[in-house]
């Protein structure tokens, strides 16, 4: 069983947060960059709506680091079941369930009354004033919290949670396949993939869900090795593919495919050869949803490069290790921050530079702060709060 490597996921976890900024900000200034259309574009140049169509255009694509925090919930939630598994302990499923609704429930609950309140003292103080686009009243936010919020994808809170509704069911689909995975079964990557199909068609994202399956099921069981294993004896086996330096020289090919595949535009019509291929083949497979799968293959592929790699300096360093700490406070409070912002701060910034640029680059740093700072806070306030109610819970 593998016992190491795994330290560097939250240190995943920390730039998949970031990104998810990066991208939302930039979405604010440059539109374009989502569209690739030239009119919907803010400046003179037309820059943004060149990176809808560029390999590096991925740093502001935001659907690829929703998939990767999707697919890196489904590994850790189903590599949690098959660990279980290996150690012939009791998988207490229903627990699972309840406190993954909890956790994620309580984090609405804590943003929604925030913006609740906000909202109202805002309105005290300046009759008609609303910071923030809010329509519901108290007795809605609750249920909004405790039900709607998770039958479909909503934003009446706030946009950046839609995805709130795939966290929930995503991580308890992949603990529910993960019990189906024991060494023996070295075909369960494969019996995964094939039931990704008729899923995805249930609901969107489910397929990055199922790559994640795979990937824990991969880790865990090393089907890697288990398949060498296979071929040893036989007459294409090659002794060098056992080596640290062939893993990692492979590992950092896939993680750049990973990104490259990643560059697929989300709303402009793709250009480049390679992804007009993605297109018409997942247009097929997935019709309602091919983008989305497209990025999530992106996300299998640069994953699976990274537990190929040896070692990850970088992603397990401290800096990135505590940003993965507070990445849920990142991921519920941006779009909170651009948005309040945005009222009376952002515009007079833009005003007040002759530099449509640089005043970018400064409220830039200015969100990034407040975001990073206020995450860190709520990490040590509400998240500790929510971790200990958490613990307490056992049916």
């Amino acid at each position: 069983m593998n016992s190491t490597r795994i330290k560097w996921i939250n240190g995943l976890k920390g730039i998949a947060c970031i990104w998810v900024f990066f991208h939302h900000f930039v979405l604010t200034f440059y539109k374009a960059t989502l569209s690739g259309d030239p009119a919907d574009s803010l400046t003179e140049s037309g820059i943004d709506a060149a990176m809808a169509y560029q390999p590096y255009g991925v740093i502001v694509n935001g659907n690829v680091p929703v998939c990767l925090f999707l697919i890196i919930s489904a590994f850790l939630f189903a590599g949690k079941v098959i660990k279980l598994n290996m150690q012939e302990k009791e998988i207490d499923f229903l627990n699972i369930c309840i406190k993954r609704y909890l956790r994620l429930m309580l984090n609405v609950a804590v943003i929604g009354i925030t913006i609740y309140l906000i909202n109202n003292i805002a309105a005290l103080l300046v009759p008609g004033l609303q910071l923030m686009p809010f329509h519901l009243n108290f007795i809605q936010l609750i249920l909004e919290v405790l039900f709607f919020q998770w039958i479909m994808p909503s934003a009446n809170i706030l946009g950046t949670l839609w995805t709130m509704e795939y966290f929930l069911f995503g991580a308890i689909l992949a603990a529910f396949l993960g019990t189906w995975s024991t060494k023996k079964r070295w075909y369960m990557p494969f019996i995964y993939l094939f039931v990704s199909f008729p899923l995805e068609y249930l609901l969107p994202h489910n397929f990055n869900i199922i790559l994640g399956v795979i990937l824990a099921d991969m880790y865990y069981h090393n089907r890697m090795e288990q398949y060498f294993d296979f071929f040893k004896h036989k007459t294409l086996y090659l002794r060098f593919c056992e080596s640290k330096f062939f893993r990692n020289v492979v590992g950092i090919i896939l993680i750049l495919i990973g990104l490259f595949i990643g560059s697929y535009p989300s709303l402009a019509t793709p250009v480049n050869p390679v992804h007009i291929f993605f297109m018409k083949v997942f247009g097929k497979l997935f019709p309602a949803s091919s983008m989305t799968a497209i990025h999530g293959l992106s996300v299998f592929i640069l994953m699976a490069g990274l537990l190929i790699v040896n070692a990850h300096p970088i992603l397990s360093s401290k800096l990135l290790d505590k940003l993965g700490e507070i990445s849920m406070g990142v991921y519920l409070q941006h779009g909170l921050i651009i948005g309040l912002l945005g009222v009376k701060v952002i515009p007079s910034l833009l005003a007040s530079f002759e530099n449509y640029h640089l005043a970018v680059f400064v409220i830039f740093i200015i969100t990034l702060v407040l975001t990073l700072v206020t995450a860190w806070l709520y990490h040590i306030i509400i998240e500790k709060w929510i971790d200990r109610i958490i613990k307490k819970v056992h049916l």
